[in-house]
């Protein structure tokens, strides 16, 4: 009996195979999320909830125009630049630093917020990529400033277990 059913299990695994194989799939989670960013010079510190292979924020904010300003934390202070369009320096930028030189595009990472500074119109805009399935942060302490939000999406109170922060 152990044989049969054995061999009726393979049989039906072998058919849903063949039979799903042409259609395409994903080994991934993946997502969109459309936030909406008010404009007339507002901030607003949201974060990038999916991997969309580079994350850089042009890939990340598509919508993003001459003029707006990402303010990232890194090394214990913020790092402002402007977004001057594609190759503004001829040596292949698209941001600028506070003195106008040339940046490399900063990259936006799932769990790292940072500020979005919309000089224009309020503008939504759709984040898409996979879902990050991380299972724990490196929290730095010494009373070092940080801002972060959960990579997966969950909802809850702050001190709730759901977010594994260490209270």
């Amino acid at each position: 009996m152990k044989k049969i059913l054995l061999l009726g299990i393979a049989l039906a695994v072998s058919a849903v195979s063949s039979w799903a194989s042409p259609f395409p799939y994903s080994q991934n989670i993946v997502g969109y999320v459309n936030t909406v960013l008010p404009g007339g010079s507002a901030s607003s510190q949201i974060n990038a909830p999916f991997w969309s292979g580079t994350n850089t924020v042009e890939a990340v904010m598509p919508m993003i125009k001459k003029g707006d300003n990402v303010s990232i934390w890194k090394d214990g202070s913020f790092t402002t630049l402007t977004y001057a369009g594609t190759n503004f320096d001829g040596q292949g930028h698209a941001w600028a630093d506070s003195q106008g030189n040339g940046q490399d595009s900063p990259a936006i990472n799932p769990s790292r917020a940072f500020i979005y500074q919309n000089n224009g119109a309020a503008v939504t805009n759709t984040f898409v990529g996979t879902i990050p399935m991380a299972a724990s942060r490196i929290i730095p302490g010494h009373h070092t400033f940080t801002l972060l939000v959960s990579a997966i999406p969950v909802s809850g109170a702050l001190d709730s277990a759901d977010f594994s922060l260490p209270f």
